[in-house]
């Protein structure tokens, strides 16, 4: 994913060096590529966006305008870059929602052993932790708290001191985040 971000950073780059700081700003330059048939021809700007009959009267034949052309160039190159940027950014909505698939068919397998693993031991505290943590990422609050409240409880049995922290360190985000309080689950 940073060799596509590098090279989306190049693409916009280059965009930048080709179009002139001044056409951003909303300035036209007109630029001259002037020839005296010699080598040492010279690209000058001139900034009015069309030369006045009198300006043109008194420029020498081998005055070459290319305006035109960087227009086209820069309009092309804008062209090609929004269509790499639009595949792109296709291509990573693609990764991501297979990403999403595989994730979500994860949490859906960790959730049936987690199950599992309770209806052997209702009083597993590290199976109904986890549930909760995987509940909260579902955004499913109720169910977060139910289960990691049955891990406090277990781990309070156990004398877990380590479990009981983490548990109410989650509880006490979970509360905050899908605004419930403690009275709201009845544990018994």
């Amino acid at each position: 994913m940073n060799s596509r971000l590098l090279i989306l950073f190049f693409y916009i780059s280059f965009a930048l060096l080709i179009i002139p700081p001044s056409a951003i700003a909303g300035k036209v330059i007109k630029a001259v590529k002037i020839s005296d048939g010699t080598a040492n021809d010279e690209v000058k700007t001139v900034e009015d966006a069309k030369p006045t009959a009198q300006d043109k009267a008194t420029l020498p034949k081998e005055v070459v305008p290319f305006e035109e052309e960087l227009k086209g160039t820069a309009e092309e190159l804008t062209r090609v870059l929004m269509e790499n940027v639009k595949v792109f950014l296709e291509k990573e909505l693609d990764q991501l929602k297979v990403k999403q698939y595989a994730n979500k068919q994860a949490q859906e397998a960790l959730i049936a052993g987690y199950l599992s693993d309770i209806k052997k031991d209702p009083e597993d505290a590290s199976a109904h932790f986890s549930l909760g943590e995987i509940y909260d990422n579902y955004e499913k609050g109720a169910d977060a708290i139910l289960h990691t409240r049955l891990a406090e409880k277990y781990y309070l049995k156990n004398k877990n001191i380590k479990g009981i922290a983490e548990s109410r360190r989650n509880l006490r985000e979970y509360y905050d985040r899908y605004g419930f309080k403690p009275e709201d689950f009845q544990i018994d």
